[in-house]
């Protein structure tokens, strides 16, 4: 991936190298829940049949009473992690750990196929989605990471 970058890729990387930094330290955003979307029903009902666990309850609970508020996207993500894809978390710090180790991870790719980018592991085992203000959005284990393109760069060519 080494190449010397055009000016168009230079001021690419550099705003990636930018928005990846950020994501180190960025809290996540807060999640608007749209049920009319397939992802947020299933999420939704899944949870709803582990209500009985404390962590789920309090998070319906809030939901429920204010169904309009955006929810914590930190906890939304490690719920329907561990809930619905059945990926075993102890907390949502997990997601934190998660992020930090493919962000510096100096093989990761680093893909921008749309407004977010994708930085994909190097076992291609998980991909994180930062957006371009550098906040964290998502991560996706077990990825297609077909439809992505070609990558922007490694996190070491960032470093570089």
């Amino acid at each position: 991936m080494n190449k010397v970058p055009t000016p168009e890729t230079g001021m690419a990387r550099k705003q990636a190298a930018d928005a990846l930094t950020k994501a180190l330290v960025t809290p996540w955003r807060t999640l608007k829940l749209d049920t009319r979307d397939r992802f947020t029903q299933e999420t939704l009902n899944t949870l709803a049949q582990h209500r009985q666990i404390a962590e789920v309850d309090a998070f319906l609970a809030a939901y429920h009473a204010y169904p309009t508020q955006p929810v914590d996207s930190r906890q939304y993500h490690y719920l329907r992690r561990k809930y619905v894809n059945c990926i075993p978390m102890q907390g949502p710090e997990e997601l934190d750990t998660l992020i930090r180790a493919v962000l510096t991870n100096p093989a990761s790719l680093v893909y921008k196929p749309g407004s977010r980018y994708r930085i994909v592991a190097p076992d291609q085992r998980i991909v994180v989605l930062v957006d371009e203000k550098g906040i964290p959005v998502s991560l996706i284990f077990q990825p297609d990471t077909s439809t992505y393109g070609a990558p922007l760069c490694t996190i070491q060519d960032l470093l570089d």
